[in-house]
């Protein structure tokens, strides 16, 4: 069976993310259950599961623009694993603890809104 490596990207409107931060310190996607994908694009096709495994992205991006947070992870479809560890950042990672909770990538995210 070939297993297939996914990237979800979630598109959150900016004034709703900046309440969700508020709402939820420490929580990098300013809410408080499992925000559902709104675009999913196929990145790779491998002969295994642990091919797969081995080639997928660890990272998790967060971009903040004028209108919306967005942010992008890649997965394979029925793993129950999630696989990224680190968030980037405005060009900086950051470590994620679990549940996309990250002290200090919400401290800078935070510090980021405070200057727009």
């Amino acid at each position: 069976m070939k297993e297939q490596i996914f990237k979800a990207i979630i598109r959150k409107d900016l004034d709703e993310y900046i309440q969700g931060i508020r709402d939820n310190p420490g929580f990098i996607d300013g809410s408080d259950n499992f925000l559902e994908s709104t675009e999913e694009r196929l990145v790779d096709t491998f002969e295994s599961l642990d091919a797969a495994e081995s080639s997928i992205d660890k990272t998790l991006y967060l971009e903040i623009t004028d209108s919306e947070a967005v942010l992008e992870y890649e997965y394979i479809p029925g793993s129950e694993l999630v696989y990224f560890n680190t968030v980037e950042f405005m060009g900086k990672t950051y470590p994620i603890e679990s549940d996309l909770y990250s002290e200090e990538c919400w401290q800078a995210i935070v510090e980021y809104l405070s200057k727009k």
